[in-house]
This record gives structure tokens, C-alpha cells and sequence, in this order.
């Protein structure tokens, strides 16, 4: 075969593949999801620390001895590294962002725990405010200082009464600080925003349904303003990440403004994230099939049917993880959800590399024989 011939060919299978028309099946979307099962009942939130590449997940007292009002680890492989009891039935789970300190809610008392995140030992005790006319409060949510591991934002809630809410509190190193936010109506699920000085926060429990921008100092918090529209509905939960908030319902909003951006179509009983990473959304709907979305278009773009790997239909949490996977819990377990590659982007790509290499063995040959 000549040298023009040969040229040709691996030409040919590098422009193969490598050719933009290859474009429209996104890279990154893998093959399948490998769904890992753990065993454990009765988890109530779970969380991915980055540093040590594990889960964290509160786990209530209905999981029996050694699991119940613990934290646990569990590795991405789905084996679990320990177990620390925390308190009577640990809820919601916050991490610094160093992710070396959590925080847990106590739903079953007035306390928050400090924990160290890298092997789930308690380090301190918080107590929550208590209310003048109810008495004994219950963290509701948690958001700790980008700034400052040892400061924290708690939403609190009292035990007896509608609204719930007791308003908004700063505290650092234990102590409460004095400036709160006002009770009845206010933020019940907050986040920090690009720095600790900025907090924002969402009223889902009644029809106000008002979005906060609040404003934190060494005195305490203080609401700067109160928008509405951007989100809409009870129970609603939001996340932040590089100057965008992600709504439980699949809306992306500008915080700052209050601006809709657009919104992710879910069925009405999935489970959403969203991941700023890998420029993808992804949610878990009652059937068992988790759907990924694109970042622009807000359109869905592959759906993968995860009914024989897990056990639970109605997952309460979904989180992204690393390399384009994802954890969820559900209640009777939690569940790893590692991508698999997609085999044909592989081969597509070693045979555009194989050309490539071909290309320069040949050029070299020629060179040497002239």
C-alpha cells in the first residue's frame, strides 16, 4: 500500500473521530449508572465531603444498635467506614468548607453538635435559643460561614405551633449572637452566598413565600430585602453555588435579584440536583428512573431506568458526588450511583488517538527514507 494510501486512512479514522459532529452526544453523559446498596433505615440527610471523598449521613434511632443517632461514613465503593452516636435523632448535616467540621440538628432536642467531619466524634454541644412563648426550639436548617468554619447560620423552629418558625440566628464559637431575624415569618431553609456576610434564605410555610437577602456581622443577621416569584410553593428547598440558587422544584434563580433564569421540568414526585462541575442537573422520579438534564437548554438529554438497583421509590435526597456521579438515600438505604463510561465515546476516542500516532509514525518514515 503506498504512503498517500496509508495517509489517508488514519486521516480518515482521526477526523472520525474527532470530527464536531460528534458534538451532539455529549461526552461526559455515560453508558449506565452502577447503583451500590447499603443497607440502613432511617437516614435522614446525607452529604459528600470532598476531602476525604466519603458520605456523611444522619442516621435516627429506628436503625437499632450501632447505627442509630450516629453519623456515619460511608466510602463511594459503598462500604462503611464508621460509626459515632451524635444525639437523639440527628437531622439536617452542614460542612465547612474545608469539609474537616460538621454541624447536625437534633431533632429530638434543642441542640446542634459540632462534629469533626473527617471521623464523625462529636466536638461540642450547641444549644438552640429558646422561644419566649414556646419554649424548647429545634434547628431547622444550618448554613456554616464560607468564611469562617466556626460560625454558623440556624434557622429555627419551635415544637407546639403555626408558623413555625422562630426566626434566623448567627453563632459563632457556641455563643449566640444578639441580631436575629424576626419569628412566624422568616427563612426557613437559608444558604450563605459567595461570601459570610451575604445569607439568603426562602419561606416555604406560608403563602408569602418570600425570598430573604439578609446581612451578617459580628452582631448577628438582619434582613436587607424580601422578593417574590422566584420561588413559589411549600416545602421548597434551595441550594447555592457560584452565584446561582437551585430550587428543590428545579428552578435556577439569581439570588441577588430574585431574576427566574429558567426551570428543569420534573415529574411532581422527583428528587433534584444540580452541579455546577459537570454543567448538569439530575433528578430521581417515583418510577425508579433518573433523568440528566443540560445546564443551557434545561432540557433533558439522557434517562436511565434504575428500577432493578433501587429498592426505594421515594427518595428524599440526591446529591452529586464526583466524576459525574451521585448519592441518594431513601428509607431503607443509601444508594451510590457510579457512571459507567460510555463505551462508544472510549473507543471513539482511542481510535481518533491510534490515527493520531499513526499519522506522526508515518510522517516519520517518510522523513527518514527520503
Amino acid at each position: 500500500m503506498s504512503l498517500s494510501k496509508k495517509l489517508s486512512i488514519v486521516t480518515s479514522l482521526y477526523f472520525l473521530a474527532f470530527h464536531p459532529s460528534h458534538a451532539a452526544i455529549p461526552a461526559d453523559i455515560p453508558s449506565d449508572f452502577q447503583v451500590t446498596a447499603v443497607s440502613l433505615t432511617s437516614v435522614n440527610d446525607v452529604v459528600f465531603n470532598a476531602s476525604t471523598q466519603e458520605l456523611l449521613v444522619s442516621v435516627g434511632s429506628l436503625a437499632g444498635y450501632g447505627y442509630g443517632n450516629s453519623i456515619t461514613r460511608i466510602g463511594l465503593n459503598g462500604t462503611i467506614l464508621g460509626s459515632q452516636f451524635v444525639g437523639s435523632e440527628p437531622g439536617k448535616i452542614a460542612l465547612s468548607s474545608d469539609g474537616t467540621v460538621g454541624y447536625v440538628a437534633l431533632q429530638a432536642a434543642p441542640s446542634i453538635k459540632q462534629f469533626n467531619a473527617l471521623t464523625g466524634t462529636t466536638i461540642s454541644s450547641i444549644s438552640t435559643p429558646s422561644s419566649t412563648y414556646s419554649g424548647a426550639t429545634r434547628a431547622e436548617d444550618i448554613a456554616v460561614s464560607p468564611d469562617n468554619a466556626n460560625v454558623i447560620a440556624v434557622s429555627i423552629s419551635n415544637t407546639c405551633c403555626s408558623p413555625r418558625h422562630e426566626g434566623v440566628y448567627i453563632i459563632e464559637n457556641g455563643q449566640v449572637l444578639p441580631n436575629r431575624t424576626p419569628g412566624h415569618t422568616g427563612s426557613n431553609t437559608i444558604e450563605f452566598g459567595a461570601n459570610g456576610s451575604i445569607l439568603y434564605g426562602y419561606n416555604n410555610e406560608t403563602t408569602e413565600f418570600g425570598f430573604r437577602t439578609m446581612s451578617v456581622n459580628n452582631a448577628g443577621v438582619s434582613t436587607t430585602s424580601v422578593t417574590g416569584g422566584a420561588l413559589y410553593g411549600f416545602y421548597q428547598t434551595f441550594t447555592y453555588e457560584a452565584g446561582l440558587a437551585y430550587s428543590s422544584s428545579g428552578v435556577v434563580f439569581n439570588p441577588s435579584t430574585g431574576e427566574q433564569l429558567g426551570k428543569f421540568s420534573l415529574p411532581y414526585d422527583a428528587t433534584f440536583t444540580a452541579s455546577v462541575t459537570t454543567k448538569r442537573a439530575y433528578a430521581i422520579d417515583g418510577a425508579r428512573r433518573l433523568t440528566v438534564f443540560d445546564f443551557d437548554t434545561f432540557t433533558p438529554i439522557a434517562t436511565f431506568n434504575l428500577a432493578g438497583q433501587l429498592n426505594d421509590t421515594n427518595i428524599s435526597k440526591l446529591i452529586y458526588t464526583q466524576s459525574g456521579s451521585l448519592a441518594a438515600i431513601g428509607p431503607t438505604g443509601v444508594y451510590v450511583l457510579s457512571a459507567v463510561p460510555e463505551i462508544g465515546s472510549m473507543w471513539m476516542m482511542i481510535l481518533g488517538l491510534f490515527g493520531l500516532m499513526a499519522t506522526v509514525k508515518i510522517s516519520h518514515h517518510y522523513r527518514e527514507t527520503r
